[in-house]
């Protein structure tokens, strides 16, 4: 039997072919490689049928697969006019996908405003990842003016989403004493909350060998109240 339809054994295979959900569900799957091989191709093609049909989480992703060329030729004025699409209709990821293409000039010319514009929309609306861009826009001064202890403040937002990009700027910003006291145990703390969310990184290890045993014990018992402590929404 077709793998697709043991998948979607609830489905009838007409309704399968014509749900757009039915059809982001299975492309999702192609796209992850978990209940079904991994699977590029298929994922995008039937991300483009879904977004031709108007669905705003098809028309990210498929946007998001131009733009990265999986499974399609990379193409990034077309993953612009998909983004686009999808942030019409209040897409918050595509929001902050959008931002980036602004902010790289990829697919559009480079616009600073506008790549902050949209993290800040993203971000207002507790998209992780929108929350640490904009942390990143204020920290370096980019597209607005510069204000590292702001930058903090969206960092802990989406550190508190679960990004893990935000925990290592976090870690980062207390290792080195960065607007605020440094302090090299919360430092290790937000590493190793970092590393939980997905990040691979040498520091933790210069940071263990740095604070030794005890104060690695600290830092881990100090990173389940950092959570506590971190904001989420009220951005």
């Amino acid at each position: 039997r077709n793998p697709e339809f043991r998948l979607f054994k609830c489905s009838n295979p007409d309704r399968l072919l014509g749900d757009t959900k039915a059809q982001v569900k299975l492309a999702e799957t192609y796209r992850e490689g978990k209940a079904l091989p991994k699977n590029d191709e298929k994922a995008s093609k039937l991300y483009l049928k879904a977004a031709l049909s108007g669905d705003a989480e098809a028309q990210q992703s498929i946007g998001w697969a131009f733009g990265k060329g999986l499974g399609v030729p990379k193409k990034p004025e077309e993953s612009v006019k998909w983004l686009k699409k999808a942030v019409a209709q209040g897409h918050f990821t595509a929001m902050v996908n959008l931002g980036w293409a602004y902010e790289y000039g990829e697919g559009v010319p480079k616009n600073p405003a506008e790549a902050v514009r949209l993290y800040r929309l993203a971000a207002e609306n507790n998209e992780d990842m929108g929350q640490n861009n904009l942390g990143w826009a204020y920290w370096r001064g980019f597209g607005l003016p510069q204000d590292r202890v702001e930058a903090l403040n969206w960092f802990r937002k989406s550190a508190a989403h679960g990004n893990a990009k935000a925990r290592a700027n976090l870690s980062h910003a207390y290792a080195c004493g960065f607007a605020v006291p440094q302090d090299k145990i919360k430092a290790l703390a937000w590493m190793y909350l970092s590393i939980e969310a997905g990040t691979e990184s040498r520091h933790a290890k210069a940071l263990e060998k740095e604070l030794g045993p005890e104060g690695s014990r600290q830092a881990r018992e100090l990173s389940a109240k950092l959570l506590e402590e971190s904001p989420k929404n009220d951005g």
